[in-house]
């Protein structure tokens, strides 16, 4: 049971250092302008995504890991 608890630990690790990473590119990448590809958008829309990783894998690990 400890390899899963961990494996959970190293994926909410990483799902916070792929929001931390994420909120970098947001914040040094422009707004978008008209008629140009929406990056600034749509790094917003992954970021919002990716912030509810961390919990997510909480909630999942607390219920296989303990009942």
């Amino acid at each position: 049971m400890a390899d899963i608890e961990q494996s959970f630990i190293d994926a909410q690790l990483d799902a916070h250092l792929v929001c931390d990473l994420l909120r970098v590119l947001y914040s040094a990448v422009p707004d978008d302008k008209p008629g140009a590809l929406p990056i600034h958008s749509t790094l917003k829309h992954i970021l919002t995504l990716a912030e509810a990783l961390p919990d997510t894998l909480d909630v999942i690990s607390r219920e296989v890991c303990h009942g």
